[in-house]
């Protein structure tokens, strides 16, 4: 990858768009090249809803048109329109496998934050003033709740997201108008009530092991001994 000759391969996905009958949000496998400005022409940017970056690749260019060819042609059952695949999180690691082995580099934070300062995402403040008031209310009780456990836990708001922390981050979180996302880091062996709650992305992202959603109080409780968990073991 010399010479920043170089191209990106990205699994996404757009909250706007969602499958109505099964409520999947579909993922698009594309390509893009190296410049913040191919990268915003490349992913397709200019639609309504929310981009989230699952993972991206950077490979030499002579090599990343071929394998975007071939993670197409190996999902092709799974194929909804284009360059959009319903996928299950045993496909998406089968991606990001493949990825590896054809000598990707991981590129996923760089990515999403082009893609945030693309499609003009809002700040954290921004987005907190303009989520739902139950959502506001939910944010403070997760913040009580992590700055509860030791005076050693502080919050430091960064630009798109609040980072709790001790000596290092052990807890993500992010806001949209009517959920909240966690993102924790170093859980192992996590078990849940309801399996769709806890999401595994040691295998989708470079930082973080496992991601909730959390929309109402019921959730926050589910969440709350993942969040304690996740101080303990940072």
């Amino acid at each position: 990858m010399e010479n920043g000759k170089t191209g990106i391969l990205y699994v996404v996905q757009n909250t706007w768009i969602t499958n109505p009958e099964t409520r999947e949000t579909p993922y698009k496998i594309g390509i893009t090249q190296n410049s913040v400005e191919k990268r915003y022409r490349g992913l397709g940017l200019k639609m309504p809803g929310v981009f989230n970056c699952k993972f991206a690749y950077e490979f030499d260019e002579n090599r990343y048109k071929k394998v975007e060819e071939i993670m197409h042609s190996l999902f092709d059952a799974s194929r909804i329109n284009g360059e959009w695949f319903c996928l299950n999180d045993k496909q998406l690691y089968g991606i990001k496998e493949a990825c590896l082995q054809f000598g990707g580099k991981l590129r996923t934070e760089e990515t999403e934050e082009e893609i945030e300062k693309a499609t003009g995402e809002e700040d954290f403040d921004t987005q907190l003033a303009n989520s739902d008031k139950n959502i506001q209310s939910l944010f403070e009780k997760i913040n009580a709740c992590a700055l509860s456990f030791g005076n050693d836990v502080s919050v430091k708001r960064r630009k798109f997201y609040a980072a709790f922390q001790k000596k290092n981050i052990f807890m993500q979180l992010r806001v949209r108008r009517n959920f909240i996302i966690l993102r924790f880091l170093g859980l192992k062996d996590v078990e849940s009530e309801n399996d769709s709650f806890t999401r595994d992305i040691s295998c989708l992202t470079n930082w973080g092991t496992h991601e909730v959603t959390i929309k109402n109080d019921k959730d926050f409780e589910e969440a709350k001994p993942l969040i304690e968990r996740a101080y303990t073991e940072n």
